[in-house]
């Protein structure tokens, strides 16, 4: 897939996960205290997890195009974590994208995991 048919995918969940969660009326970091914020955030946690159980899952039984299903709902649960966040999630969705583009330096390498590193 090229860049812009990404970037347009991307959008279109992102545009489906807005309006599903304005339609529900769902809660938003900015309007709510302390102790609602945590509540939120472990009844996202519980909604991510079932959903990256369901792609184990599919993955352990090798049903490959149901995994690919199963990722892209990890995704939507993911961006409604995002949505929920508000205006805190700006800051927050700033600092994580200049993270990871510095990776993009030369000073990064692959991990025996998989995971990039900074070079020591």
């Amino acid at each position: 897939m090229d860049k812009l048919k990404y970037l347009e995918l991307v959008g279109r969940i992102a545009n489906s996960v807005y309006d599903f969660n304005e339609y529900v009326n769902a809660p938003i970091a900015d309007n709510l205290t302390t102790e609602e914020i945590s509540a939120c955030f472990v009844k996202q946690m519980a909604l991510e997890m079932e959903e990256l159980g369901e792609l184990a899952g599919e993955v352990n039984r090798d049903r490959l195009y149901e995994a690919m299903l199963e990722a892209i709902d990890v995704l939507y649960i993911a961006l409604g974590t995002f949505y929920f966040l508000g205006n805190f999630g700006e800051s927050a969705c700033n600092e994580v994208i200049e993270k990871n583009s510095k990776k993009l330096s030369g000073n990064y390498m692959k991990s025996e995991s998989g995971k990039w590193v900074k070079k020591n």
